[in-house]
């Protein structure tokens, strides 16, 4: 696969995105866009809820596949990439934004897209704002209320992993 630099610039959250990536191949991680995308969206979505401060500028939206990031699905060729090699970054994380990344990685970096799209708060927000196949923008207000509960969910989380 051609490197995706080689596009042009790209939003900032598919070069973040590329960091998630490159991170889940050193360990030997399942990755493809899709995946990449939800991992995108549970570091933004703790990032609001812990620091309020977002991970990314580009707007998360509901569109059918779930919760998606529209840009990174521009610069990634609309979810039909599995990732097997490293990109070249081009941006570094804050301490916090790296520290947030590993602990996402390390909670959801085994599951499955499908697994990730069953997590509870993912579903929450979509079901809440999802209009037939209409496109819909969530605001990072309703993220952040969303990700706000998410200790609760460390059960959910095992529950997951054991069915998997």
């Amino acid at each position: 696969m051609q490197e995706v630099a080689n596009k042009g610039i790209l939003c900032q959250a598919s070069e973040k995105g590329k960091i998630i990536i490159n991170k889940c191949i050193n360990k030997d991680l399942f990755i493809n866009t899709l995946k990449m995308e939800k991992l995108l969206i549970l570091v933004h979505g703790n990032m609001l809820a812990q620091y309020n401060k977002p991970f990314f500028n580009e707007n998360v939206v509901t569109y059918g596949r779930g919760l998606i990031i529209e840009e990174v699905d521009r610069d990634f060729l609309e979810g039909a990439v599995f990732f097997n090699k490293r990109y070249t970054e081009y941006v570094t994380l804050l301490d916090k934004e790296e520290e947030m990344v590993d602990r996402i990685i390390k909670l959801y970096g085994s599951l499955r897209v499908y697994d990730l799209n069953q997590l509870s708060f993912l579903k929450k927000i979509e079901d809440k704002y999802a209009t037939s196949n209409m496109k819909s923008i969530i605001s990072n207000e309703a993220i952040k209320e969303a990700f706000t509960l998410f200790p609760q969910y460390k059960k959910e989380l095992r529950t997951i992993k054991i069915k998997s």
